[in-house]
């Protein structure tokens, strides 16, 4: 009995340690299936899978901003690139008024001109870009080329992608699909597009390179002549304004006497009255 019992022991260790054996080979088979399937899809990828992302960056001063403008937008379309973005800006900085005659203004006023863009060139045209920029400043206040190296996260995304597709694809193919697990693929096939849309963008800055521009000019003084808006600034001359007084007081005078014709039988009953006032006052003297 003893024995029949030690046999059956036996066999439930050695039956656990096939089990275990199996489970450690089906392991194994998994491990060497990923690493084959990625070591398949590094193989994919392109010799030539550098991704180098150049931006610039440009602050300078030029002679005459809408002329330096016109010149980078041309050298922009020569190398085949775009212009993405264009802000010319006039900003008044201070303003003097002499008056010039009666009726004339002298405005002098200095202005602020400064431009912002923003453009794309082909990577490998890059640094002529910058060079023919640099010519046609005066003065560079700032210049920064950056470089990003975007390789091995473009290299991670890439196979992240492939990964998921392929386990995607299996389970799309599945005949049982239910609505949530529906819903779950859609959202990994949303966040598989979200990747590629993500290397599309690292493609583009690789083949452009992005370069903001920042540049002025020295202020700009303009003199201006305006009409006079105000009023009581138009007068004759002092002498023709004395002749006119004269004219004015004599026609004033003039009128005096003529409203004192209009009244002249006032002043006969008045000195009629005053006579016969100092005659009754004869009489009473003599009384």
């Amino acid at each position: 009995m003893k024995m029949t019992k030690f046999s059956l022991g036996i066999c439930i260790a050695l039956t656990f340690a096939a089990c275990s054996s199996n489970r450690s080979e089906e392991s194994e088979l998994a491990s060497a299936d990923t690493l084959n399937t990625t070591a398949g899809l590094v193989a994919d990828l392109p010799e030539n899978s550098d991704k180098l992302v150049k931006t610039a960056d440009l602050d300078f001063q030029v002679k005459d901003v809408y002329k330096s403008s016109s010149n980078i937008q041309k050298n922009v379309k020569n190398l085949g690139g775009l212009v993405m973005y264009t802000d010319i800006k006039t900003s008044e900085m201070d303003s003097k008024t002499i008056p010039v005659s009666n009726d004339s203004l002298q405005v002098i006023s200095t202005y602020k001109i400064e431009a912002q863009m923003t453009v794309r060139v082909p990577s490998e045209n890059l640094n002529d870009f910058v060079q023919a920029v640099a010519l046609d400043a005066t003065l560079i206040y700032s210049a920064l080329v950056n470089i990003d190296d975007r390789s091995i996260d473009y290299l991670g995304s890439t196979l992240k992608q492939q990964s998921r597709q392929q386990i995607l694809n299996k389970e799309l193919n599945k005949d049982t699909l239910r609505t949530n697990d529906a819903l779950q693929l859609a959202d990994q096939q949303d966040a598989i597009i979200d990747g590629k849309m993500n290397n599309r963008r690292t493609d583009l800055g690789v083949r452009y390179s992005t370069v903001s521009l920042r540049f002025y000019q020295n202020s700009l003084l303009r003199k201006e002549i305006i009409p006079n808006n105000d009023l009581s600034a138009y007068q004759l001359p002092v002498y023709r304004r004395f002749v006119d007084a004269l004219g004015s007081g004599f026609n004033f005078f003039l009128s005096i006497i003529i409203g004192i014709a209009h009244v002249w039988p006032v002043f006969i009953f008045g000195a009629g009255g005053w006579l016969s006032y100092r005659y009754i006052q004869r009489i009473k003297v003599k009384i």
